[in-house]
C-alpha cells in the first residue's frame, strides 16, 4: 500500500508493519480496517449509542443528521461509543468505537450542547465542524456493547431484504482485499438477520432509540433479578 506500510492476511496471523518513514492517517486507518474484517469484524459508518451494555448504531448518508442525533442523544444521557467509526464483531456481538472526536456544527452545539460554546475555537475538520474530544464526552462505564438494531437515518421504516443489503453495504464500504470481502459478506448477512434494520427519519430516530435500549434495558434487568 505504501513504502513504509505492508499488509499481510492469511491463515490465523495477519501482519501489518510500518517502516521508517511517516505513514499517511488515512492509508494506516484503511490498513487497520483490512485487518478487522480480515478478524471477523464488520466496518460501520455509524454513529453508537449505549445504555447498560446495549447499543444502537445510527447511519445514513452524509448529512442525514447522525452527529445531530449523537448531540440530542447525549443530552438525554446516553453513552457515546462512536461518532462515525466502529466496528461490530459478528461472532460476539459486540460493537466497539474508534473515533477520538466528536464533529458538530455551532448550530448543532448552540441547540444540543451549549456547554461547549464557551470552549470554541477548537480544531475544525474540513467542512468546518469543530471537533469535541470524545473522552470528554464519554462516561466513565463507557465501553464495548452488544449491538441491537442498526437503524438507516433516511430510509423508509419497512425495507425489503434487497434494500437493507445495499444499505449495510454503504455503511461498510467496499473491502480491498479478498480476505476481507468474505468475512465483510458474512458479517452482512449476519448483521440483517440476528441484529435487524430499521428505518427513522430526523423525527423519529429519538424515539427508536429509546424503545430499543429502554426494552433492552428491561430485560438485563430482570435477567439479573
Amino acid at each position: 500500500m505504501d513504502e513504509a506500510l505492508h499488509l499481510k492476511l492469511g491463515g490465523a496471523v495477519n501482519v501489518l508493519t510500518l517502516g521508517q518513514d511517516d505513514v499517511l492517517a488515512d492509508a494506516l486507518a484503511l490498513a487497520m480496517t483490512e485487518l478487522h474484517r480480515a478478524g471477523g469484524w464488520v466496518p460501520l459508518h455509524a454513529c453508537v449509542v449505549a445504555r447498560a451494555g446495549q447499543a444502537v448504531a445510527i447511519t445514513g448518508p452524509s448529512g442525514a443528521g447522525k452527529s445531530t442525533a449523537l448531540l440530542r442523544l447525549l443530552q438525554e444521557g446516553y453513552d457515546v461509543i462512536a461518532e462515525d467509526r466502529s466496528f461490530w464483531h459478528a461472532p460476539t456481538g459486540r460493537i466497539v468505537g474508534m473515533d477520538r472526536t466528536l464533529r458538530a456544527y455551532t448550530r448543532s452545539l448552540e441547540l444540543f450542547a451549549p456547554a461547549w460554546l464557551p470552549r470554541l475555537p477548537l480544531a475544525q475538520d474540513q467542512k468546518g465542524k469543530w471537533l469535541l474530544p470524545l473522552e470528554e464526552l464519554r462516561s466513565a462505564s463507557a465501553g464495548p456493547a452488544t449491538l441491537r438494531r442498526v437503524l438507516l437515518l433516511g430510509a423508509p421504516s419497512t425495507l425489503e431484504r434487497g434494500a437493507c443489503v445495499r444499505w449495510v453495504w454503504e455503511a461498510t464500504g467496499r473491502p480491498l482485499l479478498r480476505q476481507g470481502a468474505q468475512g465483510t459478506q458474512a458479517g452482512v448477512h449476519q448483521l440483517i438477520h440476528q441484529v435487524g434494520i430499521q428505518g427513522v427519519d430526523r423525527e423519529t430516530v429519538m424515539t427508536a432509540v429509546r424503545a430499543i435500549l429502554q426494552h433492552d434495558s428491561r430485560i438485563e434487568e430482570d435477567a439479573s433479578g
